[in-house]
């Protein structure tokens, strides 16, 4: 009973034998610090997203990070909040499962051929954004939606306090003139450095 709870909570390591083409395969990184994602289009070949852009490679050199070879594993698709909230990020997403496996292995040739995906962005688009874009036709990375989610939000809060501080300037010469002090001291510290 509790392997069962842990098979299902915990990633699934897979073997090349066990591979289906159109799987979206995984393996860590740095020490399990983050996860590298691609797609499986068979033949011992993995589809994936790099800063150089979008790569067809062997399955060992999609797991090799310098001299070590890393286990392969199956990343998860319609995970329950619940089973999501407990499952290392990277892993598994509550996104379904839509696409059958020769359009998932369509979608990542057809992007490896015409040479994109986008410019590579670690947070906004990345390997996790390809590999789950081929099997859904959405752009996620759990594994950064957090950090982007945090990102947009600190974004709002100041363009919100800009605005705020203009309006006030605006109807207020005192706040107006030591906006423009505060303006000018930076100006001047910055000009000494």
């Amino acid at each position: 009973m509790a392997a069962r709870i842990i098979s299902k909570v915990f990633p699934v390591v897979v073997t090349e034998e066990e591979l289906e083409p159109g799987d979206h395969v995984y393996t860590y990184r740095r020490y399990g610090v983050y996860t590298h994602h691609g797609i499986y289009i068979g033949e011992g070949t993995v589809i994936h997203f790099t800063r150089t852009g979008v790569d067809a490679t062997c399955l060992d050199c999609f797991r090799r990070e310098g001299e070590k070879l890393h286990s392969l594993r199956s990343y998860a698709y319609g995970r329950s909040l619940l089973r999501f909230m407990f499952t290392k990020r990277g892993t598994c997403t509550t996104l379904p499962d839509t696409r059958l496996p020769q359009e998932v292995v369509n979608t990542a040739r057809e992007l490896h051929e015409r040479g994109g995906f986008g410019e590579y962005d670690l947070l906004n688009n990345n390997c996790e954004h390809f590999a789950t874009f081929c099997r859904t036709g959405v752009r996620e990375s759990t594994q950064t939606a957090w950090i982007s989610s945090c990102e947009r939000k600190i974004e709002k809060a100041k363009a919100w306090a800009l605005k705020l501080l203009r309006e006030l300037s605006s109807s207020d010469p005192k706040i107006r003139g030591e906006l423009s002090m505060g303006i000018e001291s930076k100006s001047s510290i910055a000009e000494q450095a």
